[in-house]
């Protein structure tokens, strides 16, 4: 809905090149196909638990 705010929990692949703009505060778009539909910014980073 417009104007709707959600917190959420993103995942990426340790694949993807993406260290150099994974920054707290940093801001996204986020697409549906080719259009635009909001915006999320990164409010903490997590790493996973390794034994």
């Amino acid at each position: 809905m417009p104007g709707e705010t959600k917190e959420v929990l993103v995942r990426f692949l340790s694949r993807q090149p993406i260290d150099e703009y994974m920054d707290i505060g940093r801001k996204w778009w986020i697409h549906e196909g080719p259009i635009k539909i909001g915006e999320a910014k990164i409010t903490g980073i997590e790493f996973p638990k390794t034994e």
